[in-house]
């Protein structure tokens, strides 16, 4: 017998004897590096070349795949005796016992196209085992098997303990796709001049090698109906557009009423079948789902949902569609646009859409309304429905100033404002510390208020100036006072908080200094006096502020002295501007000018409030020591005015109205 193979094995001599019933005998055995290479084993069994076949093909095994080949001459097998046998998972070797550890996972053998438990070595030989492929795009496959010999002998013995595996390239084969009606109508209702998407449930594609961008869908004929991608009329679209449902069926509104299509795919070698689509046009009706209106906050967006606005059409799989009429007031509906993350404006849009959450409202306006609408017809074909409106109501958003702790100097001219005196919260939906904006609408008047900046150096906040929550909260702002004070002082600013939804109405600042032990003695009171009165300044002592009439005061609000001096100059820094400080004398206490503590002593100093609705006034004072220049102390001459009901109401409108009574 002649086994080519071996005869092109270097290096090595083999002496054959006998006609397929005698035994091979091989010495100097020398594996060739191209084949039996690449199985490093030694003998008695060698797994050389892998079977290699096509996609859904059949390939016989040879034995250039798998030989039987031992070294020794004292082994006499016949090849009519080395049989195959497949149970269970099982090869068994007449004399030799093939075990499969691993079977074939894409295929299976068969003997005259008749799968097979069992085969002989002289069967593989004569090229009648197959492997047969299943068809599928797996590109390789396998079958590892462990033998046992039934005839012991000593060159068998590694043999039996060792795993042997023979690999299956297959080499891919183009599939043609297949296009498949699904529906069991025989014509697909549609509405006459509307338009019905093409679903899965329509139509099927398949094409087991090819990407679905790569396949096309061809129109061959077109009667009464065309398609659509976007809203334009194409001759062909992909399996990638149908399986998104990209890919409408439109009615042309023909007289019979009736459509025809004829379609193909091809995948640029192969083809499918021709499939053919028939349509009939009849009457559509749409009904109203949902329509729940939209609920956000100011300056937000929100998708419209299909559980905020829902109509479904009587025909299955039609598109419904909706023009808005009448646009929102405060805000823009924005869509989704195709092959963009982006939103943009637009006045039509689908049910489909709605369904994939591509619509939202976006709220534009710097009011703050309570609600907004639009107005919007639903199409379907020709149908058109009444106007239905579509109401937002904005959800109010609050804003929460809290100062747990009180700001009070103590004993100290410069503090910063830390979280606990001064921190705001907005809600339902909180912003994060630095959209908090302090916007300062009236500064303090007695000392600053000041941002630290990242180089070490302070910027003063002004009126119109502001900082941030997250400002307070690391510290940055600090408030100083302008002069050293001798007495309990009380400062402030007024603020609102600004937020990008909401902002706060004006709030109040109060800050409080309370000096060290000091030799200086100063009490500075609030006086009090009814609206257009005059009072009398001088001081008594042991008396609380109170109510007084004209030139008389139960109550001492100012002086100052020290242990060595109580002679003081007081200039006026700021006068006041809803009355009048005058001397006995007839003087009119403007900026600049000044009065003393002798004037105080004996009652010379009279303050007249202007009459109008105020409720507080107040004069800016600088002490300066006679005997010291350099002694200074600043203070604040303080009013409390109250209010007469001096003021008649009056008729703004006169107008006649007429009621006619109808018998």
């Amino acid at each position: 017998m002649y086994f080519p193979y071996f005869s092109t094995l270097p290096k090595s001599s083999c002496k054959l004897s006998g006609l397929f019933t005698d035994t091979v005998f091989c010495s100097n055995y020398c594996v060739d590096s191209k084949n039996a290479a690449k199985n490093p084993e030694k003998g008695p069994i060698y797994v050389a070349e892998p079977v290699e076949l096509n996609e859904g093909g059949s390939m016989p095994l040879q034995w250039k795949n798998v030989y039987f080949m031992p070294s020794s001459q004292d082994v006499n097998i016949s090849h009519t005796d080395i049989f195959f046998t497949v149970f269970n998972s099982s090869i068994f070797l007449h004399y030799s016992i093939f075990q499969i550890v691993e079977s074939a996972k894409h295929g299976e053998i068969r003997i005259d196209d008749v799968v097979t438990s069992s085969f002989t070595y002289a069967q593989l030989l004569a090229r009648r085992v197959i492997y047969k492929h299943d068809g599928t795009e797996s590109r390789e496959d396998r079958i590892s098997f462990q033998i046992e010999f039934a005839v012991k002998h000593k060159e068998f013995a590694s043999a039996e303990s060792k795993t042997y595996t023979l690999r299956i390239k297959i080499n891919g084969v183009n599939d043609a796709p297949e296009l498949v009606k699904r529906s069991s109508d025989e014509k697909l209702l549609i509405a006459s001049r509307g338009s019905r998407v093409i679903t899965n449930e329509i139509l099927v594609l398949t094409d087991a090698d090819d990407r679905p961008d790569k396949v096309k869908v061809q129109v061959v004929e077109s009667d009464g109906v065309h398609i659509e991608v976007h809203g334009q009329k194409v001759n062909e679209f992909s399996h990638k557009q149908l399986i998104e449902e990209m890919v409408s069926l439109v009615d042309e509104g023909t007289d019979l009423g009736s459509g025809r299509l004829r379609l193909i795919a091809r995948d640029g070698e192969a083809r499918s079948g021709v499939v053919i689509l028939e349509t009939q046009s009849t009457k559509v009706d749409v009904k109203l789902v949902h329509n729940t209106g939209l609920k956000l906050l100011h300056h937000s967006s929100a998708l419209i949902t299909n559980r905020n606005l829902t109509f479904e059409a009587s025909i299955k799989d039609m598109i419904v569609g909706f023009k808005i009429v009448d646009m929102p007031d405060t805000g823009v509906v924005e869509c989704l646009q195709e092959n963009d993350d982006k939103f943009s404006m637009c006045t039509t849009f689908t049910q489909s859409q709605v369904n994939e959450e591509q619509v939202r409202f976006r709220h534009t306006s710097q009011s703050s309304s309570p609600s907004d609408m639009f107005s919007f017809q639903v199409e379907a074909g020709e149908f058109a429905s009444m106007v239905h409106v579509f109401r937002i109501d904005f959800i109010p958003m609050n804003i929460k100033v809290f100062t747990r702790e009180p700001f009070v100097l103590n004993g100290t001219e410069v503090m910063s404002i830390s979280r606990p005196n001064l921190f705001s919260w907005t809600f339902p939906k909180s912003f994060s510390a630095h959209n908090l904006v302090y916007h300062i609408d009236e500064p303090p008047k007695l000392g600053t208020l000041s941002r630290k900046l990242p180089a070490g150096k302070q910027r003063r906040i002004g009126v119109s100036s502001n900082f941030t929550q997250q400002d307070i909260d690391e510290g940055t702002i600090s408030y100083k006072l302008h002069y050293q004070q001798y007495s309990i002082v009380n400062d402030f600013f007024v603020f609102r908080v600004v937020s990008p939804a909401v902002s706060s109405p004006l709030l109040r600042f109060d800050i409080v200094y309370v000096p060290k032990e000091s030799s200086i003695r100063l009490v500075n009171k609030t006086i009090v006096v009814k609206e257009g009165e005059i009072a009398s300044v001088f001081p008594l002592p042991n008396s609380n502020s109170r109510i007084i009439s004209c030139f008389q005061i139960t109550s001492d609000f100012l002086s100052l002295s020290t242990p060595d001096d109580s002679n003081f100059i007081f200039r006026v820094v700021s006068p006041t501007l809803h009355g009048q400080i005058r001397l006995q004398i007839g003087e009119i206490l403007k900026k600049d000018s000044n009065f003393t503590s002798d004037d105080i002593a004996k009652h010379r100093l009279t303050y007249s409030h202007s009459g109008d609705e105020t409720r507080t006034d107040e004069c800016r004072l600088l002490a300066i020591s006679r005997q010291n220049p350099m002694r200074q102390v600043p203070l604040t001459l303080s009013f409390s005015i109250i209010l007469l009901n001096d003021n008649a109401p009056k008729l703004a409108h006169n107008v006649t109205v007429y009621v006619s009574f109808i018998e």
